[in-house]
């Protein structure tokens, strides 16, 4: 991506051949360094514009305000050269992405950006208009006749009008492209919400809708859990941080009871206590259920939280969900015995998320005995709770770990003693202990292991070497996984004769892969 704030991108722009030419970036952000590269950058992206450079196929401007790093005060952007780069990429066919972040929508700018929108045979695959002034009436009528030709659409914090909201739900209601909506920190009372919702109702092709930091009514809920009822393409519904009370909570998912197409559900930092988790386990219960990944952390209110008895006995019979995030809900050793229980009888979920809770010894511990019987589980993260003899509880989880074959990664205190052993195994079972141990568990006599089977366990003890467990940041949010020729050398050889563990422990089982 070509960008002009940060300095290692100077050389981006002066040296375009040697960037990621996909991408034209103009950020207000730019230190004066890159001011009197600008222009120069700007002339050039009107030349690829107007060549019709078909490798240029996203235009972002951010108009973003830093005062701390403007020139005397000077604007960054002018109107009149934001509608030229607008204008261009008219005849730019190959432009199908645009991105405009806090760019003020003054009647020069929206005007070549109707024109851009509404610009004949262009079909659009992203559009994104964010924390922009001026998004009225007007402005948002093209946006719409764009919307028909668009796949994805977002309008984050952009303060959209009354007029606005009709637009945009009479458009969703013909559409016959979009594909994802994201709509972010507006307010959805009353009339705004019911014109919005409608549309939504008889589309049948929308697959994702993110409401993040949205505000609702008694009447915004109700239009929405209208709109659930007669949708039956919606596959991820993303309400999180709109600060629903447990009855508007208990209402949405009463609504996606008998939804067709849902999988994913995201209600972090609500209140989903006592009404909401009893909805939840009619949806998870209902024998048309195929959700499978279910975000419910940091349900809000005090000393309210989800009644864990109650999810948990509707994941008994659960066969669809996969992932279960409950960080950030105060849950104890009271709340953990019942779903002890389920995922030992349950073999479908594989992701569970307790981390940053109240959960003590005694309820890891026990955890941990059950941990040989959860025969699904593949991912377990139960880091920033209340430890306090991390010896008996390391000694417990390596125990635990060492007799389940399923468990692929886990996110524990580091500090544990035994640390090091517990990630030992979760790496056996990602290099296959458990495809040479099934054999082995119910049998006394040990058969020989079918010569077919070595070269898949091989192969997945080489893997291991190149599976770099995710690293954590200080406050512990996973950071993205690092490849194995971008870690230091000594990481690299600490890596290289892990693997050669691996495969030794593979050729001298069965033995040591038998969980007995």
């Amino acid at each position: 991506t070509m960008q002009v704030p940060s300095e290692e991108n100077l050389l981006t722009v002066m040296q375009p051949a040697q960037a990621d030419r996909s991408t034209v970036s103009f950020m207000r952000s730019s230190l004066s360094t890159f001011y009197e590269s600008l222009d120069e950058y700007v002339q050039a992206t009107l030349k690829r514009l107007e060549e019709k450079d078909p490798s240029l196929c996203k235009l972002l401007i951010d108009d973003f305000h830093y005062p701390e790093v403007d020139l005397d005060g000077d604007q960054f952007f002018d109107s009149i050269t934001i509608a030229k780069l607008f204008m261009k990429t008219i005849d730019s066919p190959h432009v199908t992405e645009l991105e405009i972040r806090f760019v003020e929508l003054d009647n020069i700018v929206a005007a070549a950006l109707r024109e851009l929108l509404t610009s004949p045979s262009r079909e659009w695959n992203r559009i994104s208009i964010v924390g922009c002034t001026g998004c009225r009436g007007e402005f948002l009528t093209p946006l719409t006749l764009a919307m028909k030709q668009c796949k994805h659409l977002t309008l984050n914090h952009n303060n959209i009008e009354a007029e606005g909201f009709e637009n945009i739900g009479a458009a969703l209601q013909s559409n016959h492209s979009l594909r994802s909506f994201h709509m972010k920190r507006d307010t959805l009372y009353g009339k705004n919400a019911s014109a919005l919702f409608e549309g939504l109702q008889s589309n049948t092709l929308l697959e994702d809708m993110v409401l993040n930091f949205c505000r609702f009514d008694e009447k915004g809920i109700d239009a929405l859990s209208k709109s659930l009822r007669s949708n039956s393409s919606i596959r991820n519904l993303d309400l999180g941080a709109c600060y629903l009370p447990d009855r508007f909570v208990s209402r949405v998912i009463h609504s996606l009871v008998d939804h067709p197409a849902l999988t994913s559900l995201v209600l972090t930092l609500n209140s989903c206590h006592e009404e909401g988790t009893l909805a939840l386990a009619s949806l998870l219960s209902s024998p048309n259920c195929r959700l499978q990944h279910l975000n419910m952390s940091h349900q809000k209110a005090g000393s309210n939280k989800p009644c864990m008895e109650t999810l948990a006995s509707a994941l008994k019979t659960n066969k669809s969900l996969l992932s279960l995030k409950l960080s950030r809900n105060s849950l104890h050793g009271s709340d953990l015995s019942s779903l002890i229980q389920t995922l030992q009888e349950n073999s479908t979920l594989e992701d569970l998320d307790l981390t940053n809770n109240s959960l003590d010894d005694e309820s890891l511990i026990a955890f941990a005995r059950a941990l040989p019987s959860m025969s699904g589980l593949k991912s377990l993260h139960v880091l920033n709770n209340e430890i306090m003899d991390e010896h008996l509880v390391g000694r417990e989880m390596l125990k635990g770990i060492s007799r389940n074959h399923t468990l692929v990664d886990i996110e524990i205190k580091r500090s544990l003693p035994q640390y090091e052993n517990i990630q030992y195994y979760v790496a056996l079972n990602w290099g296959g202990r458990g495809a040479l141990s099934a054999a082995y568990d119910n049998d006394e006599t040990l058969p020989p292991i079918p010569m077919g089977l070595w070269p898949v366990v091989l192969k997945r003890a080489q893997q291991c070497n190149r599976r770099v467990p995710n690293t954590l940041s200080n406050n512990g949010n996973k950071k993205h996984s690092r490849k194995k020729e971008d870690m230091p050398n000594q990481e690299q050889n600490e890596m290289q004769s892990f693997q050669h563990d691996i495969i030794y422990h593979l050729l001298h089982g069965p033995a040591l892969l038998s969980s007995r």
